[in-house]
């Protein structure tokens, strides 16, 4: 049984099994700390993984392994093995549990990552240097990584130099946002994460040099087969700069069959590649086991599946022995190696160089295409055409950059002078780059499992054709192409609107607020866009975590929305407001209801601004407007104006919608204000209200409870948030006045529905942390 039959189960059973033993328990002396800010000392167990302008640290806290992100990080000199104090709001990962959404905090639990923080800059000092000293090997890929970066940014500097760093060594430091952006609209952000392509140049270039160099002593060439030392000591080369990297699994993947490859050749045996792949896909999980759940593994082994099934054999027979010309003949079979195919017979040029390139290429797009989409919702379409000239000109700049550098190092009163090539090189690749994206084709998609799986299935039905199912072994790696991520989804169920019904999905978003109300004709409300409430300028929030871009949407898109019939928006705050720019970039929307009043911030300018833009009906909602919607009625009860006088919370609109017989009461974050106003109208007892304020203590009073009278009650929180919702005995008012109570943080998102017609049947609750 082929080693890939074992590649396939070890996949599927792995992500099927996702057992505790995977996830440590926390140390039950920091749940003490959490959501309360305080200073810490810890130790750093690995090198900072840098951004533009923040860094990851992973440290050991009293045992538990806490994933800090800290502010302008290049100005500290941080190490492996470094003693830092810092401080920080302790918490678990943030976790936004919403139908079919990715599971952060599962992702980094099975990597031993328990509690997380976000520490400011100045809120950092070192301690002690290298207080647990690492080895000598991870001391020195340190320095090396260090001086390279070092000397790119002094002799180059720009985005030249931050994408030369990024290439050369992993470290992302120094791309810019829109760097990032042009990568990601031609679909050659590959070309910056380390992976097999790097790895395969770097053994194929230090081999040719290893071969010429041995092949320059008569001695060796008399008392051993060069060939095969040059082999082995390319191996060295090759894991250094897996090292080098960060060890992504990618890298870490294609070192491993480099590595098969040479001992297949060095034993006689003839190497099979997609033996070889599932070797790598078996020893990557025993080396790190949460590495078969990130984006890196699953895309990097479609990939190459996806190029060895596409690719095209050469034919050719053997007809004598000869030297191989060439280190890709030392890649080949022994047979291949020893005996040179007959000329008349060797493909020509243009199937060697153009032919089964594109059709490698076209495999590993289709292999990871439906992925990426379900990943990452972008596909860029022109991406084949980007990556024909980005690949190999990325290859040159990646080989001669390796061999400038070293020189510079060596030379380095020469440096500037020395590695003045490799930055033009790297301009006019940028420039190149920026050009295909501005014509680049990138269309957004969401695909739901099902049509995730239905992708998977046309691409491996394709390759099965193309490679003609002769070979059990060949179609049992078409069948990988599904399995591979079938296994990856198991527990995630896909979403829908639900068929004549009402619904209202309160989504977890964090410490702030949005809602989904959808009527059986189609119709759709969105109540705010959720977001953070950040104080400081909009410049200091530019490049953090959009919740509308990476929460909300995915989850609009994924249940088919094309658009959106209304947005209302509560009150101008960020952590309401903030969602909703994203949501009017992907939605065409009829119309935006909200108070008028306005929130003395840039973002919020922008905002409005761009539903100005786009021509959107905005309507003004005050006290006693009555308006129907759909099949049901609009009722606004409060603000009666916008009163400067008031907390921005106090001016919150409060809506009711009733729709199909049940009442829901949208209050915002109104407050003591606004809830005495309400009591002072009659009472009209609602099925689902959503919590005011978060389940803050100026809000929920009991009058206001006795006067909504609600049977559903559902608070938007934050897990750990730093003002501490919801307060003691806030919640528990309304449980005992017989209200059944939801919360984001421990149920994730809270979807109701219910019928049309008569009879009425009760609301049916689903949350997404039970699944039931």
């Amino acid at each position: 049984m082929p080693l890939a039959v074992c590649f396939l189960a070890a996949l599927t059973l792995i992500d099927h099994f996702n057992v505790s033993l995977l996830h440590p328990r926390l140390d039950p002396s920091l749940e003490t700390f959490l959501g309360k800010r305080n200073s810490f000392e810890a130790d750093l167990l690995e090198s900072p993984k840098l951004s533009a302008q923040t860094a990851k640290l992973i440290v050991l806290l009293n045992g538990t392994k806490t994933l800090l992100t800290a502010e302008s990080p290049t100005a500290l000199d941080l190490q492996q093995g470094d003693r830092i104090r810092f401080s920080t709001r302790l918490k678990r990962p943030t976790h936004y549990q919403n139908p079919g959404g990715f599971d952060y905090r599962s992702y980094l639990e099975r990597r031993g990552i328990l509690l997380s923080g976000y520490v400011k800059e100045g809120d950092l000092d070192v301690l002690e240097k290298e207080k647990d000293r690492p080895g000598f090997v991870v001391r020195m890929i340190h320095r090396v990584r260090g001086g390279i970066g070092s000397l790119l940014a002094r002799e180059i500097g720009g985005e030249e130099g931050g994408f030369l760093k990024a290439l050369l060594t992993g470290d992302y430091s120094g791309l810019t946002p829109g760097l990032w952006e042009d990568f990601r609209r031609t679909g050659t952000a590959h070309l910056v994460a380390i992976s097999g392509q790097h790895i395969g140049m770097i053994g194929v270039a230090s081999f040719v040099v290893l071969f010429w160099l041995l092949k320059r002593s008569r001695r060796l060439l008399l008392t051993l087969s060069v060939r095969k030392a040059a082999l082995i000591l390319t191996i060295i080369p090759v894991i250094f700069y897996t090292l080098l990297a960060g060890s992504p699994p990618s890298a870490v993947r294609a070192a491993i069959l480099s590595v098969l490859v040479v001992l297949a050749y060095l034993s006689g045996r003839d190497p099979d590649p997609l033996s070889a792949l599932a070797a790598g896909a078996i020893i990557v999980p025993i080396l790190d086991p949460s590495a078969p759940f990130s984006a890196s593994f699953q895309l990097s082994f479609l990939a190459v599946l996806g190029i060895l099934m596409f690719r095209r054999s050469d034919g050719g027979t053997a007809t004598g022995q000869v030297v191989p010309e060439g280190p890709e003949d030392c890649l080949r079979t022994p047979q291949a190696v020893e005996f040179r195919r007959d000329r008349k017979e060797s493909p020509g040029l243009l199937l060697r160089y153009i032919v089964n390139p594109f059709w490698m290429s076209l495999g590993a797009t289709l292999a990871t295409g439906p992925l990426v989409a379900y990943l990452f919702h972008k596909v860029s379409l022109s991406g084949l055409l980007t990556n024909a000239w980005a690949i190999p000109f990325s290859g040159l700049l990646l080989i001669l950059g390796g061999v400038l550098v070293a020189l510079a190092a060596i030379l380095s009163p020469w440096a500037s002078i020395i590695l003045t090539p490799i930055g033009l090189l790297a301009r006019v690749f940028l420039k190149l780059l920026h050009a295909s994206s501005e014509y680049s084709w990138v269309v957004s998609f969401y695909p739901t499992e099902g049509e995730l799986f239905l992708c998977l299935a046309g691409v491996a039905l394709l390759a099965w054709i193309r490679r003609k199912p002769s070979d059990w072994r060949q179609v049992t790696a078409c069948g990988g192409l599904l399995v591979v991520t079938a296994g990856f989804f198991v527990g995630i169920g896909p979403i829908h609107l639900p068929k004549n019904e009402f619904s209202v999905t309160f989504l977890d978003v964090g410490e702030g607020d949005a809602a989904l109300v959808t009527t059986p004709s189609g119709k759709s409300l969105l109540i705010d866009g959720g977001g953070f409430l950040i104080p400081g300028p909009a410049a200091e929030r530019e490049g953090r975590f959009d919740v509308g871009a990476e929460v909300v949407v995915p989850y609009l898109k994924r249940l088919g929305l094309r658009k959106i019939d209304a947005v209302l928006l509560s009150h101008p705050h960020p952590d309401h407001f903030g969602g909703l720019k994203a949501v009017f970039e992907n939605f065409p929307v009829g119309e935006f209801w909200w108070s008028g009043d306005r929130f003395p911030d840039e973002s919020f300018d922008r905002l409005i601004e761009g539903i100005e833009s786009k021509k959107v009906a905005m309507k003004i909602l005050k006290e006693d407007d009555r308006f129907g919607w759909d099949e049901g009625e609009v009722a606004v009860y409060y603000p009666d104006r916008i009163d400067s006088a008031r907390k921005i919370n106090d001016n919150s609109i409060v809506v009711r919608l009733d729709l199909g017989g049940k009442g829901i009461l949208f209050p915002g974050d109104v407050e003591k204000i606004g809830e005495r106003f309400l009591q002072e109208t009659e009472s009209q007892p609602v099925a689902i209200l959503k919590i005011p304020h978060h389940g803050s203590r100026s809000s929920s009073s009991v009058p206001f409870i006795d006067w909504a009278r609600p049977q559903f009650a559902v608070a938007s929180l934050g897990d750990g948030n730093m003002f501490g919702f919801p307060h003691a005995g806030i919640l528990e008012r309304y449980e005992l006045r017989g209200t059944q109570v939801y919360r984001t943080d421990r149920d994730g998102a809270v979807t109701f529905t219910w019928s049309r017609g008569f009879p009425r049947r009760p609301i049916v609750v689903l949350t997404t942390a039970s699944g039931k």
